[in-house]
């Protein structure tokens, strides 16, 4: 008899008999799918055992306390993120080095006080002063942040602008998009709010976990919560003087925290020139006041400044959002920082990356000439 010389279809073997399941590219894709459903399984037990996470879990608020020192620098920066997990927003609050503790104490002098060698020790003392005279308000008697966690942080650099400003984008470039994932292991070895502000402070859930492990379950539970939460729910704010702290807190706290304002109420805005070149502000006012805001004022800045900035002078960040938004200028940024005494309610500040916004043609309009 002859030999069977039967064809047969690549990737078959014999007569029509599949390959074994555990060889080649089939076996390597089974592989990779095991790890990654492990390492999904793994990723999930320990962020469950993150008492952080256990707060986001059950829509509760905290608190995040942040030192950053710039390489060289004498003192750091000294922000508070207040996360509200039930209303997907973030509030980034800048203290400036000048911020009173008391009479004659400043945050900038509290630090050089705190410890011969400033640092992680002294910086974490001026924050859990901070947080004492914050949340330690009659009015905010019912607020719950459990506890509030504590990052301290050395970069080579802090860019320059609006500290507040700078720390929204450093944290929106960290965390947003898909390549977030790509730099999720180096966010895990990085400064995280595994640390709570009072040191030996347990949270629980915390305690049937090995320290290591513990630092990763509170980081990773704190990484993932600024990859879900929308770089516009980030809201950046200079904290206010004692006068107008308490009602800044229950605006940005309470029940009615970002309320839209009526279509049909104006916002009073002040429109101020912060380049060397003449006419920006006339431009800037007249194409806010066609989409209607009423310009009570309009001149020049004390200083230039390349960055467009839109400010809110009362504690109410969706009055400076909105007049962005009729600004039209994509790279303006909207800020509070409350001023005392004010006849306006929104600053405009316009730099060199919105000069002449009155005079650009509408996206697509060169192309349908």
């Amino acid at each position: 008899m002859g030999k069977n010389t039967a064809l047969t279809a690549p990737g078959v073997s014999g007569a029509g008999v599949p390959p074994p399941l555990g060889t080649g590219s089939g076996q390597t894709a089974r592989l990779l799918a095991a790890l990654l459903v492990a390492a999904t399984v793994g990723a999930w037990f320990v962020e469950s055992r993150s008492p952080l996470a256990g707060r986001i879990r059950g829509l509760k608020p905290f608190a995040v306390w942040s030192a950053v020192l710039p390489r060289g620098g004498d003192a750091p920066l000294f922000f508070l993120s207040l996360h509200q997990p039930a209303k997907g927003s973030v509030d980034l609050l800048y203290i400036p080095a000048e911020y009173k503790l008391g009479p004659r104490e400043t945050a900038a002098s509290a630090y050089k006080r705190a410890s011969p060698g400033g640092g992680v020790p002294a910086a974490r003392a001026v924050c859990a002063r901070l947080h004492d005279l914050l949340f330690t308000l009659p009015a905010l008697a019912w607020l719950d942040l459990g506890q509030p966690r504590f990052i301290y942080e050395e970069p080579a650099a802090f860019p320059a602008g609006d500290p507040v400003v700078v720390m929204r984008r450093r944290l929106t470039a960290a965390h947003s998009g898909t390549a977030f994932w790509k730099r999720l292991p180096g966010l895990l070895r990085g400064p995280g709010a595994d640390a709570v502000l009072v040191p030996g402070a347990v949270g629980p859930g915390a305690g049937d976990l090995p320290p290591r492990l513990r630092e990763t379950a509170e980081r990773l539970a704190y990484a993932l919560e600024l990859h879900r939460t929308s770089p516009r729910s980030i809201r950046p704010a200079w904290l206010p003087g004692e006068t107008s702290l308490e009602p800044f807190l229950l605006r940005i706290l309470g029940p009615e925290a970002g309320a839209p304002r009526p279509a049909d109420q104006p916002v009073t805005v002040e429109v101020l020139n912060a380049t060397v070149l003449k006419g920006i502000a006339t431009d800037a006012t007249k194409v806010i006041r066609l989409r209607g805001a009423d310009v009570l004022h309009s001149g020049n800045a004390e200083s230039t400044h390349p960055g467009t900035l839109v400010y809110d002078l009362t504690g109410r960040f969706e009055n400076a959002r909105r007049v962005r938004e009729m600004l039209g200028c994509p790279s303006a940024e909207a800020v509070t920082r409350v001023r005392e005494r004010t006849l306006v309610e929104v600053s405009v500040v316009v730099g060199e990356d919105c000069a002449g916004v009155g005079r650009r043609e509408p996206q697509g309009a060169s192309s349908q000439r």
